[in-house]
């Protein structure tokens, strides 16, 4: 298990690698089904980092997504870069999901239409303020299905 950030803040991350390390150890689940569930729980440290996890067939990335703060698991700026008001650009979703608009809080006119490039290596549920979408890094999606399904003494 990683963390994509560069400059990564590992306090960051407590709260999720106690919970992961007591699933693991203690209630002796494995790291594929728990961490989506525990990811959950988790909105500060999707803000700040995606999640990698890696096992010898294949590689996931966990991203967060908010329609506010990041659609798609695309980092938007946290301010304009038209006249450098410190506000979030709005976020505007087409109605399909195939694009999304950046527009300026405090009317300076700035405006950014983006297309929302969706490949078969993502997985994203819902969109809404607050979930975790999952892209594959490498592998195929049939061995993360396998071992989703395989026996608990089996992982």
């Amino acid at each position: 298990m990683g963390f994509s950030q560069p400059n990564f803040l590992p306090y960051t991350a407590t709260a999720l690698l106690k919970k992961v390390t007591e699933k693991l150890f203690v209630e002796c689940y494995s790291l594929l089904r728990c961490l989506p569930e525990l990811l959950k729980e988790e909105v500060g440290l999707g803000c700040h980092t995606d999640v990698l996890l890696f096992t010898p067939t294949f590689g996931i990335k966990f991203f967060w997504t908010s329609t506010d703060r990041r659609p798609f698991g695309q980092t938007i700026p946290s301010q304009c870069p038209g006249c450098w008001s410190l506000k979030w650009p709005r976020v505007s979703l087409s109605s399909n999901n195939l694009t999304y608009r950046l527009t300026c809080r405090v009317k300076c006119g700035w405006k950014e239409e983006h297309a929302v490039e969706w490949d078969p290596s993502w997985r994203l549920s819902q969109v809404d303020k607050n979930s975790w979408g999952e892209r594959l890094v490498y592998g195929r999606w049939q061995d993360v299905v396998a071992v989703q399904k395989a026996p608990r003494g089996e992982f």
